[in-house]
């Protein structure tokens, strides 16, 4: 794994250049706010890995007895992102095609950090795919391929070998507004292998402590802000108060 430090915008937008032009092929981006967490997904990162399926079960039986999305049990790609959104512990982890939303995620807590340096982690998921034998593109969450990966989240009914221990790059299909505004795509971890495991598909892009908030004042002034990152009235009356109390 290749690993850099930045310190200015140019020097981000030039080292995404470089590892596009060697790589030629799509990149995807996840910001830390703490450079030394692992890229794992939140049901790994918690307690309650062996509680996954009663998990999965409480929130369906709760949010079907409230919601009007009337979704189906077997559309665990729709379960999934729904329980990511709010909080859930899942199997996915979340990326984005756009490095400015790395960005913000990974500069977004700074007053709330002391001398800790955020990083951004540029993935090559089509490469991640290849290297597992499932084709080098990326398939679509809603895809047989992908459903197989988010089964065992939800049944213990057997699912195809040909998923088992894996980690598969796959792109959001889910009518979100808050998913379109991140430009978001997920890793599905079927496997307790981690991506940092894997040969040739990361890199990492430090940000020191002392340039966190210099990025945080650039995004700002590209307008990637609260309310852009989530498109909602809570966030909107943040953004208004912060821009008003200045």
């Amino acid at each position: 794994m290749e690993q850099y430090v930045i310190n200015t915008f140019d020097d981000l937008s030039s080292l995404i250049q470089k590892i596009q032009e060697k790589e030629n092929v799509t990149l995807w981006y996840r910001g830390h706010t703490n450079g030394t967490w692992e890229i794992v997904p939140s049901i790994q990162r918690s307690n309650l890995i062996n509680k996954e399926r009663i998990i999965t079960h409480s929130f369906y039986h709760s949010a079907t007895q409230i919601s009007d999305d009337n979704i189906n049990y077997t559309a665990y790609d729709k379960w999934a992102a729904k329980m990511q959104h709010y909080g859930i512990p899942t199997r996915l982890l979340d990326w984005s095609y756009s490095p400015l939303i790395a960005l913000y995620f990974a500069t977004k807590e700074f007053n709330n950090l002391h001398s800790i340096d955020a990083c951004i982690w540029v993935l090559l998921p089509s490469k991640l795919n290849m290297i597992q034998n499932f084709g080098p593109y990326i398939y679509p969450i809603d895809s047989f391929t992908a459903l197989e990966m988010l089964k065992p989240a939800f049944t213990d009914k057997n699912i195809d070998n040909t998923v088992e221990n894996k980690i598969l790059a796959c792109f959001s299909t889910n009518n979100d507004l808050r998913m379109y505004s991140q430009q978001a795509a997920f890793t599905i971890h079927n496997s307790s292998r981690k991506l940092i495991d894997y040969n040739d598909i990361l890199y990492k892009i430090i940000i020191p402590y002392n340039r966190i908030n210099y990025f945080k004042n650039i995004l700002k002034t590209f307008g990637i802000t609260d309310s852009y990152i989530f498109p909602d009235l809570e966030h909107i009356a943040k953004d208004v108060i912060d821009r008003h109390s200045k």
